[in-house]
């Protein structure tokens, strides 16, 4: 039998079968291959707590369940600890990346572009009241103009040519209500920079909570209540609060 023949009776491999490995499956494997004995520790420990009582009735038993519980916790913490151990060289490798791409390009490249754009702002700006003020000064000479012919009145091609001035003064007011973004606009062969309204603010003097607590998520109130309580507050100096020591069991 030839070469030919007998690769025409196989099946041939599939298209990329000799491309390496998918690094994350690769890692996934080599993984669950190290952590073989902690698999088999994980899966006879929560077998035991389907076996362990529901309900602990004597002190023997509590004992009992005590010390599983510490069998579970140190079974966790070994896993924590591999954890940490088989990602710290990959977090390593990634704050590198970042740290690299950062420094070498995304920072340079931002600080260039808030130079460019602070200039810009302050041409725009300049820009922006200029042509508001020009707007301005179309409107009222057009609202004028509108006004006199409104004024002289005589004949039907009198009313025709107020009636165009009238809208016309119409037009140049409307003009003066544009967004700044097409005040200032400056189109390139690139780009286009436009100015952007942004409401912001700064703090001048002691803050009324009052107006501003329908903002307070619940999140933001129970980190407040928190701090205060590891501060040293306690019930009742917290109207609308009940601070309580609780209890529960630990291993």
């Amino acid at each position: 039998m030839s070469a030919a023949e007998d690769i025409a009776g196989k099946e041939l491999p599939s298209a990329g079968h000799n491309l390496p490995a998918d690094p994350v499956e690769a890692l996934r494997l080599q993984l669950t291959d190290r952590n073989a004995d902690l698999i088999a520790r994980r899966d006879e420990l929560l077998a035991g707590v389907d076996r362990a009582p529901e309900k602990i009735e004597d002190e023997d038993m509590s004992r009992k369940v005590t010390d599983f519980a510490k069998q579970v916790k140190t079974a966790r913490k070994t896993g924590e600890s591999r954890r940490k151990d088989d990602k710290e060289p990959h977090l390593e490798a990634g704050r590198t990346v970042d740290g690299f791409y950062k420094a070498e390009i995304t920072d340079p490249l931002d600080k260039a572009v808030k130079t460019l754009e602070s200039r810009l702002t302050v041409y725009q700006r300049t820009k922006m009241e200029a042509e508001r003020r020009r707007r301005e000064e179309e409107a009222r000479k057009a609202a004028e103009e509108a006004k006199a012919r409104e004024e002289a009145l005589q004949t039907e091609e009198d009313l025709d040519s107020a009636i165009a001035a009238e809208e016309q003064a119409k037009e140049a007011e409307r003009a003066t209500q544009a967004k700044p973004a097409e005040l200032g606009q400056v189109r390139g062969d690139y780009g286009v920079s436009s100015m952007r309204a942004n409401w912001t603010f700064e703090i001048t003097g002691p803050v009324d909570l009052e107006v501003l607590r329908p903002y307070f998520t619940q999140d933001a109130i129970d980190k407040a209540i928190r701090a205060a309580i590891k501060d040293g507050v306690r019930d009742p100096a917290i109207r609308g609060v009940r601070i309580f020591k609780d209890f529960k069991a630990v291993v």
